[in-house]
């Protein structure tokens, strides 16, 4: 499979971007945080990690910077990429079903413990029936607040205590 992805995208993936999806494949719950540096291939690798799994439609939170290279690397990979804003995904009104695989690009920009983006992303996430990435290069998360948030999203049993500002 990672041949027919490499052939997709017209490049050989890095050993730390074949690692990942070793790692996201060998998890029942589907959820990994990708932390690498800008241009260290976090798109390619979020979506040929979903790609494996046969995914074709994705709801990707980035900027709106971003968001037409998120859409044509999908299409490359025979996949539907939905591209929305952290702003769009903020608001009351913006649902999301249980079962859409949701990449979120600058985990960091849907704020810490207390953003409305994180609580949002926080309580889908419980009940989420679909692979979860996150991903970020903004060295932020030497935090507490935001080691909690990346944590508590990806596995919400394991940190049952909550968190003390």
């Amino acid at each position: 499979m990672i041949d027919w992805i490499e052939q997709k995208l017209g490049f050989t993936m890095k050993p730390e971007q074949l690692e990942a999806i070793a790692v996201y494949n060998s998890q029942t719950n589907k959820r990994l945080c990708l932390f690498y540096k800008t241009g260290a291939g976090k798109t390619a690798t979020a979506l040929a990690a979903l790609a494996q799994d046969k995914v074709d439609h994705a709801l990707v939170i980035a900027p709106p910077v971003t968001q037409d290279a998120w859409v044509n690397l999908g299409k490359k990979l025979d996949m539907e990429v939905t591209a929305i804003s952290h702003a769009k995904f903020r608001q009351k009104d913006y649902k999301i079903a249980r079962n859409t695989p949701i990449i979120v690009d600058e985990f960091h920009l849907l704020g810490g413990h207390g953003g409305v983006g994180w609580k949002k992303l926080d309580r889908l996430a419980r009940g989420l029936q679909a692979p979860l990435l996150i991903l970020s290069a903004t060295p932020q998360y030497n935090d507490a607040d935001r080691v909690y948030c990346v944590q508590h999203v990806l596995d919400p049993l394991s940190v049952r205590g909550g968190f003390i500002a």
